[in-house]
């Protein structure tokens, strides 16, 4: 005699998501501050962000590197025209003046790396050619700021130079008209005119651009020692979308 037995399941699923009703939930806005690295028209001898470290925006406090940023605010407190003037004030880096030319250490070695809004231009500086001049040909009017990282920048430059690198950010246009001009004198002779223009170019601000001109009478404390300089700088933006 066999005996078995069978059981039966029914499925009782419900399917609740078609008798649930839909929930809208509240919308949530989410606003923060951009982090802007110019300097122009802001009363500091610092700035919320820098790039020349990491690539990223990031304030001088979270850069994990020592660095120093010379503001536009402190080139014309102090009259800094050159970049030798501009790395005389920072910390650091050692500026070695022979027979006219200029060069810069930090932590015992040459800073080779000398960029243009990060963009490297490499100034060589083996000991073995020490009549090679490190500063800039360029005005200082040109450019917005100097950021300075003491010791190698290997997250953004392949060669990570150990002494360091000299970034120099050029200025750009601004959506609003702003003309502004400046004079220098010194008691060595030394005259200076600056004229620095900048605005939109068409009515919707989609096309900026800006215009910086200088002409200077270099003066010196030694006779015969005297030159003139002049420098035109021209930049244009175009906003190609709305974002």
């Amino acid at each position: 005699m066999l005996t078995g037995s069978v059981s039966a399941y029914a499925d009782e699923t419900v399917n609740a998501g078609s008798k649930a009703e839909a929930t809208s939930l509240e919308t949530v806005q989410v606003t923060a501050r951009n982090r802007n690295t110019r300097t122009e028209n802001r009363n500091s001898y610092t700035t919320s962000a820098m790039r020349t470290t990491t690539g990223l925006s990031l304030s001088p406090k979270e850069t994990p590197q020592s660095v120093s940023v010379i503001t536009k605010r402190q080139m014309s407190d102090q009259g800094i025209t050159s970049m030798e003037d501009a790395l005389k004030t920072t910390t650091g880096i050692n500026v070695i003046r022979d027979t006219g030319t200029a060069r810069f250490q930090s932590r015992g070695f040459y800073i080779d790396q000398i960029e243009e809004d990060g963009i490297s231009s490499v100034v060589p500086g083996a000991v073995a050619n020490p009549m090679y001049d490190a500063q800039s040909s360029t005005d200082l009017a040109v450019y917005d700021h100097i950021e300075v990282v003491r010791g190698a920048t290997g997250l953004t430059q392949a060669n990570g130079e150990p002494g360091g690198t000299v970034n120099a950010v050029r200025k750009r246009p601004t959506s609003q008209t702003q003309i502004q001009g400046d004079l220098m004198f010194n008691r060595f002779g030394t005259a200076r005119a600056t004229i620095d223009a900048s605005g939109s170019l068409n009515e919707a601000k989609n096309l900026r651009g800006r215009v910086v001109g200088v002409a200077s009478r270099d003066g010196s404390f030694k006779d015969s020692a005297a030159g003139n300089t002049f420098t035109l700088y021209g930049v244009m933006d175009a906003q190609l979308g709305e974002n």
